[in-house]
């Protein structure tokens, strides 16, 4: 998946087309295949795909579909259902600390270090997972809402989450250098700059926001711009 997207690929078609098995792609099938890109790279199950596909694509599956659904990513995936596994392992050991373990990362790049805390993320702060505990058969853990049942795909999300708020920070923190921005929406940022800055300036942020990271190299970041008199224009 990494490489279709260093080819500028359209994954979710990609996926539509092996759920379909043709090549073109309706705007319905497309939304099926990124439903399924979106929800079951975090081991989303065959009932809650079942419930998001009619709600996100207007498509009311049966019960056998879904599951093929899920099989069929999880198969094509494997690289991701191995991180689900090896996640499960860190909670495992985080949850309950061997006395001789060293604090060891969870990838090649060491981006995300497993310690005794939590995880360590490459800004250096962590995801804390307070009093993290396996209780019938589940790890749990205390939140400002009570108490929250976690699992190693809902593991992946959370840095997946976390590593994007790093990148989107980092590329603004560059960018403010020469520009302040006057909102953020999302991963979307916005400037304000004379008319006659406009190509120049939206080359520049284009530039950072395409960057990838230190801790993150060959990692295939892109991004899309515009300019406009006005937000709903651009």
């Amino acid at each position: 998946m990494l490489q279709q997207f260093a080819n500028g690929e359209d994954v979710y078609v990609n996926f539509a087309r092996r759920v379909y098995n043709h090549s073109n792609i309706t705007k319905t099938e497309r939304a099926v295949g990124k439903t399924c890109i979106l929800g079951l790279g975090y081991g989303t199950g065959w009932r809650k795909l079942q419930n998001v596909l009619k709600l996100n694509a207007g498509q009311d599956m049966s019960d056998q579909e879904c599951e093929r659904l899920v099989n069929l990513y999880r198969e094509v995936n494997h690289e991701v259902v191995k991180l689900w596994r090896e996640c499960d392992r860190a909670l495992s050991d985080m949850a309950s600390w061997p006395a001789d373990k060293p604090p060891y990362y969870l990838d090649d790049r060491k981006a995300i270090l497993v310690t005794p805390e939590g995880l360590k993320l490459p800004n250096n702060l962590y995801i804390h997972y307070p009093n993290l505990k396996l209780d019938d058969g589940d790890y749990t853990y205390n939140s400002r809402r009570g108490t929250i049942k976690i699992w190693g795909g809902a593991v992946v999300e959370n840095i997946v989450q976390a590593l994007a708020r790093i990148v989107i920070g980092d590329q603004m923190c560059e960018i403010g250098r020469r520009y302040r921005p006057v909102l953020t929406v999302h991963d979307a940022l916005v400037y304000v700059v004379p008319e006659s800055k406009a190509e120049k300036t939206l080359d520049f942020i284009k530039e950072k926001m395409s960057t990838a990271p230190e801790w993150a190299k060959g990692l295939p970041v892109t991004c899309e711009g515009g300019y406009a008199s006005n937000y709903g224009d651009c």
